[in-house]
């Protein structure tokens, strides 16, 4: 019997061995743009969080940070930073929108949302009370196929527009984001990049600021 309950234990430790060392394995960090701040795994970065009320009422989550593709935005991404959101561009290769994710945006009246969307969780976009429109870049039957937990009136009762991508008219650039490259200084570099930014956006260019950063260190292959 005492062999038994020994073997037991032995194979619990070696389970919780075995997840301790896969939890290791995943470990992640995280880093901020703009005021969003994302995990960063092996193969994908997700939205961990975001503190927008001081910047922008208009963000766009982009497609990649540091070089990795973002796939979700993680539940109650925004539910304490984005109360003065007015519109939202989620960008093209974000699957996944969690639970809560932007359930406390009072004042948001636009939403983007990419072709490549798998599901909305619940009440992501709750209590958005004055949401209207709902751009959806894949076809009506693409939205059909998406798993949408999201039941609450606010999210259910805007108009969905298909094949659609939202421009936005409260897109603004101000100064207050200078730590471009993330390296914690605010100097000389951040300002290079911020002046050309400045010029690109003038021009009619869309990337958001750490966009088109990431366009201009990409080592072409």
């Amino acid at each position: 019997m005492n062999a038994k309950k020994t073997m037991a234990r032995l194979t619990a430790l070696l389970c919780m061995t075995a997840c301790l060392s896969s939890l290791q394995v995943t470990a992640a960090e995280t880093v901020v743009y703009e005021g969003i701040t994302y995990t960063l795994y092996e193969n994908s970065a997700y939205v961990k969080s975001g503190d927008v009320d001081d910047m922008d009422i208009d963000i766009t989550i982009p497609s990649y940070v540091d070089g990795l593709p973002v796939t979700r935005i993680d539940d109650s991404a925004f539910y304490f930073g984005g109360s003065k959101l007015r519109t939202v561009v989620v960008a093209e290769g974000i699957e996944d929108i969690g639970t809560n994710a932007f359930a406390t945006a009072g004042q948001l009246q636009e939403v983007s949302l990419p072709a490549s969307l798998q599901s909305i969780g619940k009440w992501a976009f709750g209590n958005c009370n004055m949401l209207e429109t709902i751009h959806f870049a894949g076809t009506e039957e693409q939205w059909n196929a998406l798993t949408i937990e999201d039941e609450s009136p606010t999210f259910l009762g805007a108009e969905v527009i298909f094949e659609s991508v939202y421009e936005s008219p409260y897109q603004v650039f101000t100064f207050e984001r200078a730590d471009v490259n993330g390296d914690g200084l605010t100097d000389a570099t951040d300002a290079a990049y911020i002046l050309q930014y400045a010029a690109y956006a003038g021009a009619g260019g869309t990337l958001s600021l750490s966009e088109f950063y990431l366009t201009l260190i990409a080592v072409p292959e």
